[in-house]
């Protein structure tokens, strides 16, 4: 019977190839089905909006923006690339990361089957396939789904590349591994875990030059960003906003919260969600538990393979894997699998050890930097760089269990808990955010007037105000006509201008004063904006958070100061994932002086 091979190099028959891709096929149409279910749903929300805008910036712009951001410039300069084909409403931004998620749970297949057999990788995907968190990652126009995908990636081509000695792997770790850093700052958690791997595996044994030149590769082409990335280091501003989250809860609560998003509940994210939604205690004690049943039985022995005794030792085969690649030989036709393509338990333990310092030491890294510098470990979403590790933990001890019938009922409990939550997912999302937000001033709305955003309700805003009304006929050449109204949008602070995802509360209220000429600052662009025109609306969008309590009070007080004749209420409204009530008032200016 003829064979070909797994991911892994392991042989296959016909019936096992078939086992394989029905698997593989039906996990990912869950997965796509799930992450592209309901994906308009919810508006897009600050950071989501934040992204686009910063896509559609110039190219010097969009570097001089980042200076201020916590990501570097990958994810921005694709999204880019992607709206110029496929658009920019929400669907189409937001389905670059669904495509990022699909190929996590393709990879986490990959990885599981190569190194544990296919039903381990089978679970693995399952799990994350219907893992509520990184569907909320999937349906956000974010990088994160990618991050995580380039992570468990790169620390895979870097297991393989120690353990099998070839070199195409080592380029490869070294691509993704520049990829991932290019992607997001969180990236850094993953390289004390691959240089512990390194050391561990003596990477300098085999391959020492093309491990130097990788290294060298990596800097070079890193070097570039490397400004950049201490401005951001230097920017207090942007992660100030978390700072309250870690002092109440501090590492133990972080840690306990990265286990509540790991599991198959609804996550428990201290930035985003409308509303609160009480985790499932059940499904995050059973995750706990078999993935340390999942790490103790993987590293005692070997789960689901053959005995030692049926397999060549693992020092033997990797003595042949060396000669081959010395020599340039190829092993005998028809030899017998070794423990490289059957692993036995020698191979399952340090594959086993390999997923623990996958999961363990990203998170350990995350936690101690924010512990000794600035806080900047975000439960529920820095720590997905190490979920794909916990799943596998997971899936080996589904595998682990016994009699057979036992794992089935695990993974129906499983999927159970997360079908169970996902209905508190998809209905996330409060009435009247800002599509009607948009809807409301567009209606209203006259070329010239003026909307004032104030903390961070500008970026989602200023996203469905270019939606809010059909664009004007193409003309004979099929080009787009300019719209016909045109909105002056003003910040309050004025820095949230700078970054639409920027602003440090706690600073901002120690100075009272400065608030106030910030706000003085304002009305004297409006007053100077509207002079010698009649009857100018100005919509003001006050979140309301302590920051813009003086700068709504003066609105609604202070009629002659400001100058305006006559102020209206539109209504209130809720800002998409925070849930921040969002009271907007009609100022308007009737025959100003000029």
């Amino acid at each position: 019977m003829s064979t070909t091979s797994a991911p892994g190099g392991t042989p296959m028959g016909r019936g096992w190839l078939l086992l394989f891709a029905v698997l593989l096929f039906a996990v990912l149409l869950v997965a796509t089905a799930l992450r592209s279910y309901d994906l308009t749903g919810k508006c897009l929300w600050v950071d989501e909006a934040n992204s686009v805008s910063i896509a559609a910036e110039p190219v010097g712009e969009r570097l001089a923006t980042l200076r201020l951001d916590s990501s570097p410039p990958l994810f921005y300069f694709a999204l880019n690339g992607w709206m110029d084909v496929f658009g920019s409403n929400e669907a189409a931004v937001r389905s670059l990361s669904v495509a990022g998620g699909i190929l996590l749970v393709a990879v986490v297949f990959w990885v599981g089957t190569s190194l544990f057999g296919t039903w381990v990788g089978a679970f693995a995907a399952s799990f994350l396939a219907i893992s509520p968190v990184q569907i909320f990652y999937s349906q956000q126009c974010r990088m994160y789904s990618w991050l995580t995908a380039l992570s468990i990636l790169g620390g895979y081509l870097l297991w393989r590349a120690v353990r099998d000695g070839r070199r195409e792997f080592i380029v490869g770790w070294a691509a993704t591994t520049l990829a991932a850093l290019y992607l997001h700052n969180v990236a850094f958690y993953l390289l004390p875990g691959h240089a512990v791997v390194l050391l561990w595996q003596r990477f300098w044994k085999r391959n020492l030059g093309w491990w130097i030149g990788s290294f060298l590769a990596v800097v070079i082409l890193y070097l570039p960003w490397a400004p950049h990335l201490l401005e951001q280091v230097r920017n207090e501003t942007h992660y100030a906003w978390f700072q309250e989250h870690w002092q109440r809860m501090g590492p133990w609560g972080a840690i306990r919260r990265t286990l509540v998003a790991f599991s198959p509940t609804f996550p428990e994210l201290p930035f985003q969600f409308a509303e609160s939604v009480r985790a499932n205690t059940a499904a995050v004690v059973s995750a706990g538990i078999l993935a340390l049943v999942g790490a103790v039985m993987g590293t005692r022995h070997a789960t689901g393979t053959k005995r030692a005794s049926e397999t060549k030792p693992a020092t033997e085969t990797r003595q042949a894997t060396e000669t081959k690649h010395a020599t340039g030989t190829k092993p005998a036709t028809g030899a017998r699998p070794t423990s490289e393509t059957k692993p036995n338990s020698a191979t399952t333990r340090e594959n086993t050890v390999w997923v623990v310092l996958m999961l363990v030491l990203p998170l350990g890294f995350g936690i101690l930097s924010s512990m000794l510098l600035r806080p900047s470990y975000v439960p529920g979403r820095s720590d997905q760089v190490a979920l794909p590790a916990f799943a596998l933990l997971v899936a080996i001890g589904v595998s682990a269990l016994r009699p057979v019938w036992l794992r089935w009922i695990c993974l129906a409990g499983i999927l159970g808990f997360a079908g169970s939550s996902l209905p508190d997912y998809y209905g996330n999302e409060s009435d009247r955010t800002e599509r009607e937000l948009a809807a409301a001033i567009d209606q209203n709305a006259r070329p010239g007037d003026v909307v004032i955003c104030t903390s961070l309700t500008r970026a989602s805003i200023e996203y469905y105000l270019e939606r809010a009304r059909p664009n004007p006929p193409d003309d004979s050449r099929g080009h787009a006509l300019p719209r016909g109204h045109a909105l002056t949008i003003l910040s309050f602070p004025r820095d949230t201008a700078d970054h639409l995802g920027n602003q440090n509360d706690q600073e901002l209220l120690s100075d009272p004063a400065q608030l106030a000429a910030e706000a003085d600052s304002v009305w004297s662009e409006v007053r100077s904006h509207v002079r010698g025109r009649d009857d100018v609306r100005v919509f003001v969008l006050v979140d309301m958070s302590p920051v813009n309590q003086s700068f709504h009070e003066g609105l609604r007080a202070g009629r002659e100061r400001i100058g305006y004749r006559e102020l209206r209420q539109l209504g209130v409204f809720r800002q998409s994932g925070t849930g921040h009530r969002i009271g907007v008032d009609v100022a308007v200016f009737r025959g100003s002086p000029s």
